[in-house]
């Protein structure tokens, strides 16, 4: 599957950090503010473009492309290769189609959901045993209190639910929970209503409307 805001223009270089001590340091800055201004920690993997549009993204992870994996030795866990590159180059996507002041306002489950549907497009889609009510089966099985306040409301997702749960994909992988809900809440969105990625950006799509419907729909079982 190609994403319909695909840009074949676009230069991605992808940078390779582990063990050089120089690049982490510069790094260590860079994800220091990237943690005032949007709560989010220091990731293994992420994206730094900026305008106009060249991709930079990095990772300090190492790459084992025979076995499609990214690890990292102190962690200990491995990703998917091609879904966290491809999940990368996709933010340069978005941004190139909305603008850096527009993706500011952007909720993150838009963003990282976009991101994890794209890349998941040509692996866990393409298994034909795939079926999205196995992964909605998949979240509800999860502890999800920590997406709950102290009045058992559902609060908007943000980037310090990295730290809060983890899932393990239909490929085995430990990926954060809240990228997973998002990919499928944008996985209901495009493919089964239909919706379009404009559509989808625009404010009137809420996380927790979408969410409310995809756990209707899968209890009246009409989800699939």
């Amino acid at each position: 599957m190609t994403s319909e805001i695909y840009d074949a223009t676009l230069e991605h270089d992808i940078f390779f950090g582990y063990g050089n001590e120089a690049f982490d340091a510069v790094q260590g800055i860079r994800a220091q503010i990237t943690l005032w201004t949007i709560g989010m920690g220091r990731a293994q993997t992420y994206n730094v473009s900026l305008p106009p549009y060249r991709s930079h993204i990095i990772t300090f992870r190492i790459p084992d492309f025979e076995a499609n994996a990214l690890w990292h030795p102190e962690a200990r866990e491995r990703v998917n290769l091609r879904q966290t590159l491809s999940h990368e180059v996709v933010h340069t996507l978005i941004m190139s189609k909305l603008g850096l002041k527009r993706v500011a306002r952007t909720p993150m489950w838009k963003q990282e959901g976009y991101g994890d549907y794209v890349a998941a497009s040509t692996t866990t889609f393409a298994d034909p045993a795939y079926d999205i009510r196995a992964s909605v089966e998949r979240i509800l099985r999860q502890d999800l209190t920590w997406m709950m306040d102290e009045q058992g409301n559902l609060t908007p997702l943000r980037y310090d639910c990295l730290r809060m749960s983890s899932i393990r994909t239909e490929e085995g992988f430990v990926w954060p929970t809240c990228y997973y809900i998002s990919r499928v809440l944008m996985e209901y969105l495009l493919d089964v209503k239909g919706v379009t990625f404009d559509e989808v950006m625009s404010p009137e799509i809420t996380e927790a409307d979408t969410l409310e419907e995809l756990i209707t729909e899968y209890r009246s079982g009409n989800l699939g």
